[in-house]
């Protein structure tokens, strides 16, 4: 078998994606009864067996049963037992805090009751005002205090998983006043959300709101505090994945730096080494999301292959990538940026490699003059991975957001070319702002190509139709266009002789 972290990650998401809707765990446990049936009954047929696909799928199916048992007997139903209750709570702040869109200074704590339980997950703490200044409250400190514990999302079962899938499963509002105590030893991890602070409060004193959150946004994912409607104009144009950090982001790092080391040697081992470091520095900056894991441990993979001199599979690496994080943390499989990350992932790979291998095959036949074949492949790639991520991710979006951008395609032409001076220039910047002269032509060029990427997406936003708004509902028929869309892609290989190709290399 050529790809089994192909085969076995991708089923285990499939898998845990659609149990993620279920509610109680007799569905969960139904589920793996007949993935287990199917597993046996899969290594009772010789060939079958011998091909090995079919058993590791229903092996994966089943593994992601289990997972998710465990996920909600061992995390979510001890966390919301407490809901309703008074504690009093000794907690580590993990994030500095923030203000909600409701003005309230919210901040996210690990948290343990007064007899030495600890709570599972996270806890969101609404600070009063004399506690909550982000000057004085850091990553690493202790708060104390007695508070009243509840369930974040209520009966809103949609904002109850948004909340689950980043292991949020209670708020706390304290009733008697806190106490702060400040770290006497400040942890790694800490010690760079601190360092990430100062480069945003930099950010902040050197830009415009607007260009100051934009570049907080692309450099670090963070879009809290934002003003209002830019991350709605992003959202409408299509293109606000700019604004979390995925692999789009750490691929441009990744490969501007593989290029000036190309520059001064072919030996890539050490820059193997050196961008591995980077990646999980970069990983640690952007707050370990779901799509930043998912993005690096799949860079990692990719420079592991440097290291050893052996070339990484993109597919293999997704699938280990989803495995990993999946046994890790099984609730990334209800995280939507998670999802979004996998899906457009695969749909590139799977989809997108091929229609555009297909276009370049049928332009170099043309024996065009070599500038325009070069910017024909160029723009005919990017509008095939822009069209077959939007497919892919349709059903998701919709279900998501309500929402589908018309204009996505064209927003995403003009700007992704943009992504890598922005990353280039910023991060620059920080680390050469205070140089006189040299700090005042890398804020110039900064500021210009902000400046560019915000108009654009407000121009592309303000298009007629520019989005449209679907109910729920329709994530049902998007799902079977989805699927049509795929079937016609199958149709469209086999008539060209590409389907048992299509098969060997992509399963």
């Amino acid at each position: 078998m050529i790809r089994p972290f192909a085969v076995s990650g991708l089923t285990l998401f499939f898998v845990m994606l659609a149990l993620s809707f279920t509610t109680g765990a007799k569905p969960v446990m139904a589920a793996g009864a007949v993935c287990f049936v199917l597993f046996v009954c899969s290594l009772l047929h010789k060939r079958i067996r011998k091909d090995a696909r079919l058993p590791l799928c229903f092996f994966s199916a089943l593994t992601g049963c289990l997972l998710f048992l465990v996920f909600c007997v061992c995390c979510r139903v001890p966390a919301l037992s407490f809901d309703g209750t008074r504690q009093t709570l000794t907690c580590n702040v993990c994030a500095y805090p923030y203000t909600d869109y409701k003005g309230r200074t919210v901040c996210t704590v690990k948290a343990r009751c007064d007899d030495g339980t600890k709570i599972p997950g996270t806890v969101r703490v609404y600070l009063p005002k004399d506690t909550a200044d982000p000057q004085t409250l850091a990553p690493g400190d202790r708060l104390r205090f007695v508070g009243s514990l509840f369930a974040l999302g209520g009966d809103n079962r949609d904002s109850a998983r948004s909340y689950q899938s980043r292991m949020l499963f209670l708020g706390a509002r304290p009733v008697l006043k806190v106490v702060h105590e400040k770290a006497a030893v400040v942890s790694p991890y800490a010690w760079l959300l601190r360092l990430r602070q100062r480069m945003v409060s930099v950010l902040q004193r050197s830009f415009g709101d607007a260009q100051a959150s934009f570049l907080t946004a692309v450099l670090f994912g963070e879009k809290g505090g934002m003003p209002d409607g830019l991350y709605q104009s992003f959202r409408r144009a299509g293109a606000a994945h700019i604004m979390a950090v995925s692999g789009l982001h750490l691929s441009a790092w990744v490969f501007f730096f593989l290029a000036l080391w190309r520059k001064r040697t072919q030996d890539l081992r050490a820059a193997g080494v050196v961008l591995s470091i980077v990646v999980v520095v970069l990983m640690a900056f952007a707050g370990f999301s779901g799509s930043v894991l998912r993005a690096g441990l799949m860079m990692l993979v990719y420079l592991l292959g440097l290291i050893l001199r052996e070339k990484a599979d993109a597919l293999n690496a997704l699938g280990f990538a989803v495995t990993v994080l999946l046994i890790v943390r099984p609730a990334f499989c209800m995280h939507v940026g998670f999802v979004l990350s996998v899906l457009s992932t695969l749909a590139i790979l799977a989809f997108a490699v091929p229609l555009a291998t297909r276009l370049e095959d049928a332009v170099e036949k043309r024996d065009l003059p070599e500038t325009l074949s070069s910017g024909l492949i160029s723009a005919g790639t990017a509008v095939c991975i822009n069209l077959c991520v939007s497919v892919l991710t349709l059903p998701v979006q919709i279900y998501a957001f309500g929402t589908v951008s018309l204009v996505g395609v064209v927003t995403n032409l003009l700007l992704l070319p943009f992504l890598l001076p922005v990353l280039v220039f910023a991060g620059l910047f920080l680390v050469l702002h205070a140089v006189p002269l040299l700090g005042t032509v890398l804020h110039f060029f900064t500021d210009t190509l902000a400046q560019y990427c915000i108009k654009v997406a407000g121009w592309m936003s303000r298009f007629p139709f520019a989005e449209l708004e679907l109910p729920k509902s329709a994530a049902v028929p998007a799902l079977v266009l989805c699927l049509a869309a795929l079937a016609m892609f199958a149709i469209w290989l086999y008539r060209r002789q590409r389907l048992d190709l299509f098969v060997k290399e992509v399963l």
